[in-house]
């Protein structure tokens, strides 16, 4: 009896060490094939700085974890996890597919420019073999920060919040909400709708609706981008007085200012859009001219002053850009009874200026100035007599060809005036600031 005894012992202490043993192994597998799996299913390289199992309550934990892309083609280069907790069924923790959810609090996720890595193929994911398998169900995010690491700031997001689920293989939808800065341009609020597959992922619908404090613009639309050629990424978006910020390079923006209203197209990389191409009709409000060397010349003229700047009440163009060149045909700028502008330009991805332009003016704004018709303005119709012009260079110093039109034309009335009365050009003055003061009323 004492022998069987001893044997007992010996069997139940092989049995609790096995069983011991047994629960080490499997939180150890478990853990293993958690990280194995994630770095499949995201195509990156994770690390955590400490990993906790809870095989009781079906709860796996992290912290301090560094995901790093192996995918070329993805759009992000690097993510910081603060906090990741993972969730499952205990009485499937045996079957051969694991069902997991995902809940990560606080994050940064670095963005890379898509061009830069153009033609790239994607690394395929590794495919998970042996047991447990784990499969991400859900992943829900929170108060995430995304930047790109360029130093001009073309996008960035900060508290996002991500819910994403795993309806079948290969598939996931959810949303996206935060606030985004594009160009500048701060975004209080944003909203998608999103789902993808093995070829594509599409944004159903987005809406980006600007900081309470800066103004009423919004920005809303879809896309689609192609998994295996996201430099061919397609939105369709419309503008809701969006600031011109987002139009205009901002050494142009000191030109023309106004808010913009209107749709369009583009195809080209989903975050660095200078290297895609883009088609819009774009009408402005609140618009004002400005800054126009003509226009200064012109306000030199007695009772012109008003034409220094402008506020308009028509401001519209269809609008083409590609790949940092932009092309503006149709243009119309107008304040009525006091000037219409019309004409096309294009603008070189090295900010030169090249563009041709018919400037009109009231009829009886014209007749102020002796001269000024018949050499100057000399086509008339829709109530203007109408003047070419000829605009080149960059921002700062740009060159147009009725300036010097318009100091001839003084030289030569300077000539005239020194044969005329004092009092003959007090009364001249003196009636072009009354007509053209009435004319801007």
């Amino acid at each position: 009896m004492k022998r069987l005894g001893l044997v007992a012992a010996f069997l139940l202490v092989v049995l609790l060490a096995a069983g011991v043993g047994g629960w080490f192994w499997l939180s150890f597998t478990v853990k293993a094939r958690f990280i194995a799996d994630l770095n499949g299913a995201l195509k990156a390289d994770v690390h955590f700085q400490t990993v906790t199992l809870n095989l009781y309550q079906g709860r796996i934990e992290a912290t301090g974890g560094t995901l790093r892309s192996l995918d070329a083609a993805a759009p992000w280069e690097r993510a910081e996890i603060d906090h990741l907790t993972g969730t499952f069924a205990l009485g499937k923790l045996f079957a051969a597919i694991t069902p997991v959810q995902l809940e990560i609090s606080g994050g940064h996720l670095l963005l890379q420019i898509p061009d830069l890595m153009a033609n790239a193929p994607p690394t395929p994911g590794t495919e998970p073999t042996g047991w447990p398998r784990i499969e991400l169900e859900k992943i829900t995010v929170h108060d995430l920060t995304v930047a790109t690491d360029e130093q001009e700031t073309l996008f960035s997001a900060h508290g996002i919040e991500v819910s994403a689920e795993h309806p079948t293989e290969d598939s996931w939808e959810g949303t996206i909400a935060g606030a985004v800065t594009l160009h500048g341009v701060s975004f209080g609020a944003m909203a998608v709708t999103f789902a993808s597959d093995e070829r594509s992922l599409s944004v159903e619908n987005f809406s980006l609706n600007e900081s309470a404090s800066s103004g009423p613009g919004m920005i809303s639309g879809h896309c689609t981008v192609p998994r295996d050629h996201p430099e061919n990424s397609s939105i369709h978006f419309q503008l809701r007085d969006a600031p011109l910020a987002l139009l205009l390079p901002t050494s142009w923006q000191t030109l023309v200012t106004g808010r913009a209203n209107g749709q369009g197209d583009y195809t080209g990389p989903l975050l660095d859009w200078r290297h895609g191409t883009a088609t819009a009709h774009v009408d402005l409000t609140s618009a004002s001219l400005q800054a126009l060397p003509f226009l200064q010349s012109l306000a030199q003229i007695p009772g012109l002053s008003g034409l220094a700047t402008l506020s308009l009440d028509l401001a519209h163009a269809d609008f083409q850009y590609t790949q940092g060149a932009f092309s503006l045909t149709n243009v119309a700028l107008a304040k009525n009874g006091t000037l219409s502008f019309q004409g096309h330009a294009t603008v070189g991805a090295d900010s030169q200026l090249d563009g041709l332009f018919d400037l009109g003016l009231p009829t009886a704004t014209v007749a102020i100035v002796p001269g000024l018709k018949d050499k100057i303005f000399n086509s008339e119709h829709d109530g203007y007599d109408w003047a070419s012009v000829k605009i080149s260079g960059t921002p700062g110093k740009l060159q147009e060809d009725l300036s010097p039109r318009l100091i001839d034309l003084a030289r030569d009335q300077a000539a005239q005036v020194l044969k005329t009365s004092p009092s003959t050009i007090d009364q001249t003055i003196q009636k072009a600031t009354d007509v053209f003061n009435t004319l801007l009323k």
